[in-house]
Formats: C-alpha cells, sequence, structure tokens
C-alpha cells in the first residue's frame, strides 16, 4: 500500500508539471513597441510600477477592457494598455533566436552600421523612408537588409515596424470616387514633418511609405480629415490632414516662433552640446504645434522663458535620476510642484483664461546625435509623431496639443554624452496659460 500511495503521488506529481508546462506555452507574447508604463491595474487610474523599455519581449498572461496582463522575463507582473504591444507568435511557436522577418521604414536618416551598437563601422546612411527588411534584433537593434540587398545593424528607435505587405481589415473597402467627400484640384500642401502615407483614410490601412517633412505634395480629394495626395514621383496614398500644411491653412511664423522675454532663460544650467540651439528646438516645436492648432481654430502658442526654465528644471532632474514619470523627489505632483514656481497663471474663467486646467506635463527620452538637426529629426519629430498617434484613443498627449485652455509652451533639455556622436536625450515639455 505504501509503494501505491509513493507511485500515485510520483505520477500526480508529473501530470501537474506537464499541465503546468502545457499552461505556460498557451501565453501569448508581446513586443513594446514604446517605452511603456506598467500599472498594477488595467486602466490609467492604477500606479506606475515601472517603464518597461522599448522593444521588450513580455508574457501575455490576461486580456481586460484592451488591457494586457503581462509578466517580464524576471517574474514582474503588471498591466499595459494593448495598443503599446505588438503581439507576436505563441511561446510554442518561437525558436531560442531572435529572427523577425517584418518590414519597416526608416524613420529618420540612419546609419547603418557593421553591428549592433555605435562602436561598429559604418556601411552607409540610410534615407527617411527607406523600406528596410528586419532580419533579427538584439539589444534595441535591429539587423536589417536595405533595398539593394546590403545587411547591416540600425538602432531600433530609428525603425517604424511596419508588415509592407499588410492586406486591408477585410471590413474595410477601398474608397471609391463616389465615398470621397470632396475632390480637389489645383491644390498642393507640404509636410510638415515625417508623414505615414497609407492605402486608405484612415489608420487601419497599411503604411505605403513615409515622406519626409518638407515634401511638397499635390493634394487630390479629402475625406473625414485625411488627403488623398501624390508626391513628387506620381506615387499616391492617405495623409492625415494634420500633418499637412496647405495654403488655406498657413499661419505666419512670426507669430509661431514668437518667444516672450518677460523672463529670461538660464542658459547657465544648458547640457546642450556646442553644436545643439535650445532656442532654435524650441522654435521649432512650437511651429509644428501650431500649424497643427491652427486647423482647429485654437489660439497660438509662444514661447515662455519661464516654462523653458521649468521645464529644464526637470528634464535635469529626469536625467540625474533616470526618473521616466512626474512624480517628484519630495512625494508632490506637478501641479504642485509648478505651484512652488510662483509663475504668474491667468485667472480661471476670465476672458483670456483658463477654464479646466491652468498648466500640465509631458515628457520623452530619446538617443541622438549632438546637433540642432539630428535632435529635431531623431528626437522631436518621432515624438510629436507618438503623441499624434494616440488621436484614435484621444490619448493625453494628443489632448495636450490642442488643449483649449494654452497660451503658453516651453520646452526643456537634458543631454547626456553615450559615445563620441550619440547622446540620451531628456525633453520636458511644460504649457499652461500664463500672464503674458
Amino acid at each position: 500500500m505504501y509503494y501505491i500511495k509513493v507511485f500515485s503521488s510520483f505520477f500526480i506529481i508529473l501530470f501537474l508539471l506537464f499541465n503546468f508546462n502545457l499552461a505556460s506555452a498557451d501565453n501569448e507574447q508581446g513586443l513594446t513597441m514604446y517605452n511603456t508604463n506598467l500599472r498594477t491595474g488595467p486602466s490609467t487610474a492604477y500606479s506606475i510600477v515601472k517603464v518597461i523599455p522599448k522593444n521588450t519581449v513580455l508574457n501575455i498572461t490576461e486580456e481586460k477592457s484592451n488591457w494586457y496582463k503581462i509578466t517580464d522575463n524576471k517574474g514582474l507582473t503588471g498591466w499595459m494598455a494593448e495598443w503599446l504591444i505588438k503581439k507576436t507568435l505563441e511561446k510554442s511557436e518561437q525558436s531560442s533566436d531572435t529572427n523577425i522577418y517584418e518590414s519597416g521604414i526608416i524613420i529618420t536618416d540612419a546609419r547603418m552600421r557593421a553591428g549592433a551598437s555605435t562602436e561598429y563601422e559604418i556601411y552607409k546612411v540610410l534615407k527617411s523612408g527607406s523600406k528596410i527588411q528586419i532580419l533579427s534584433e538584439n539589444n534595441g537593434w535591429y539587423k536589417i537588409k536595405d533595398s539593394t540587398g546590403k545587411i547591416g545593424w540600425t538602432a531600433g528607435w530609428l525603425i517604424d515596424k511596419a508588415d509592407m505587405d499588410q492586406k486591408i481589415r477585410s471590413d474595410i473597402t477601398t474608397p471609391t470616387e463616389n465615398s470621397i467627400d470632396k475632390k480637389m484640384t489645383d491644390q498642393t500642401g507640404v509636410t510638415i514633418y515625417n508623414s505615414r502615407v497609407r492605402q486608405g483614410p484612415s489608420t487601419n490601412y497599411g503604411i505605403i511609405q513615409v515622406l519626409s517633412a518638407g515634401e511638397k505634395i499635390e493634394l487630390l480629394a479629402n475625406e473625414n480629415g485625411w488627403y488623398k495626395i501624390k508626391d513628387k514621383l506620381g506615387s499616391t496614398g492617405w495623409t492625415a490632414a494634420w500633418l499637412i500644411n496647405t495654403e488655406s491653412n498657413s499661419i505666419n511664423s512670426e507669430t509661431q516662433s514668437e518667444i516672450n522675454i518677460s523672463s529670461s532663460f538660464d542658459n547657465s544650467k544648458s547640457t546642450a552640446p556646442s553644436d545643439v540651439d535650445e532656442d532654435e528646438l524650441n522654435r521649432y516645436w512650437v511651429e509644428r504645434i501650431n500649424a497643427l492648432r491652427v486647423k482647429k481654430n485654437l489660439r497660438q502658442l509662444v514661447i515662455d522663458n519661464r516654462f523653458r526654465n521649468t521645464a529644464q528644471e526637470y528634464a535635469i532632474y529626469m536625467g540625474d535620476t533616470g526618473a521616466k514619470d512626474h512624480s517628484r523627489s519630495d512625494g508632490k505632483t506637478m501641479h504642485e510642484w509648478i505651484d512652488t514656481k510662483n509663475l504668474d497663471f491667468t485667472q480661471r474663467y476670465s476672458p483670456e483664461g483658463w477654464n479646466t486646467n491652468y498648466f500640465t506635463e509631458n515628457i520623452a527620452w530619446r538617443k541622438a546625435e549632438g546637433t540642432t538637426e539630428s535632435i529635431k529629426k531623431q528626437v522631436l519629430d518621432p515624438t510629436l509623431q507618438l503623441f499624434l498617434d494616440e488621436a484614435p484613443y484621444n490619448g493625453d498627449h494628443y489632448r495636450t496639443i490642442f488643449h483649449k485652455d494654452w497660451n503658453s509652451v516651453g520646452v526643456g533639455f537634458h543631454f547626456k554624452k553615450i559615445d563620441d556622436d550619440l547622446y540620451y536625450v531628456n525633453v520636458v515639455f511644460h504649457y499652461g496659460s500664463l500672464v503674458l
């Protein structure tokens, strides 16, 4: 009887272990598309556990209300919004290597190197909008093949992963001439910054190419906030209207780049490399924000040095401490913190004042080369694209761009050198309604 019990217990344990492994194998895996907040529950009302870096592979164990419960390779568990995670193959279907075999698009001019870091030889520079095949991934870098068959490595943050051969969803039909709201003749526009061209007038359609900022295009038709366009090579597709400047929506650049000089910018604390002009970066940002706001008949923002100073202060704090959220070291919220800076905010409900919010803060962090143009193309442009990608669900950053209460903005930076030609850049954007 004793032996029967022992053998019974042995087979029960084997059975449980076998079933446990089968259950684990059924879990799907996902890849973070951006630096993503891991929260204690399935909504933004829950606290942040930590920030999971872009391109981290995670196990998806549960789905609830458009949120995924995930576990990382160290056993940390939490919740992430599903739109920030790209599902990959089930674990049982994956091999132990990191082969990917997906298509992608170069977001901004990017160096192809001999290996997966900036220490390796540069093979060539891939132009913005170039289509590439992604072969494998290693520590945030992609091994890629370009259109000439050349193989090398490029930083993952410079590539927009998208299946170039993906089919349009079966419940969406290709727009016909009868479905287009308005045909347009003899109208042209200019892309505000790197803009995705899609097969149809929504983000549900596949990406055809990425047009660089400043490209002239012909406008053929519009539908529900999207333009059908033709580029200089004759290729056609659809681009979101808020990404295009047209003559009818043009705005005075002097107004866009106005700096409020009621206070001075504290340049003594700047960590910017000698080839980076922070004044120009602030102008560049506000011009793009104003180009978007004018199309919604919202007031134009000015650059205010008071906000530049507060934004720089928090950017330096992020750079020094590694902080990746809005919590201050003393436990204050960002509103409690800004209230200690003795800024003159407008009066609530006054004609030029604020109604629902007097201040907010956005943050971002990326790697880039240490020049003004590189910061524009490798930091500010993709950050704005990320914010605008929140449009389908009216995300916090998207709402900030179009908030009615703002009249001013300031952008602060912190630069930390990684190697001879690369920096880790923390960026802080402060918006609000100040007495001008």
